[in-house]
């Protein structure tokens, strides 16, 4: 099952997702593929303290 909703990125990351993807559609399966081995990997490690929000003048990018 999929939802959609927004996200707010580091430029960084998506720049890198997007410059290692075929496409918008491949980029986005990468991103749900990495998130996944992200937190198997890291399961057993205690929960971090929530970061402080930054809010940023610029407008959120979408992923299609």
């Amino acid at each position: 099952m999929n939802q959609e909703i927004t996200l707010k990125l580091d430029d960084y990351i998506i720049e890198w997702f997007r410059n290692n993807a075929a496409g918008a559609q491949d980029c986005q399966e990468r991103i749900n593929q990495a998130l996944p081995d992200h937190i198997r990997l890291h399961a057993s490690l205690p929960r971090p303290k929530p970061r402080k929000s930054q809010h940023r003048a610029s407008s959120p990018t979408t992923l299609k």
